[in-house]
């Protein structure tokens, strides 16, 4: 990944977990909905990140920080106060 929409796509990824609090992202469903269809159709944005199998990976990637970064903050609320 290495363009600038390809981050684009990703933070609108982001943006619509916030909005919609669901981890698991569809492909290539996702791609269908605004405001990432916006970008292109299903075959125009995996070209954008050099093919299916690259898209795929950042999305997994993407997909395993969140549920590091849920994960941290759940036990962090379980931590007692200093």
């Amino acid at each position: 990944m290495s363009s600038k929409t390809d981050r684009e796509i990703l933070n609108q990824l982001l943006e619509k977990y916030a909005a919609d609090g669901e981890l698991q992202i569809s492909l290539p469903d996702i791609l269908k909905l605004p405001p990432i269809s916006y970008y292109g159709n299903v075959n125009e944005i995996t070209q954008e990140f050099g093919g299916p199998d690259r898209l795929r990976t950042a999305v997994n990637q993407l997909q395993a920080l969140l549920s590091a970064s849920l994960a941290t903050e759940s036990i962090v609320s379980y931590l007692p106060a200093s």
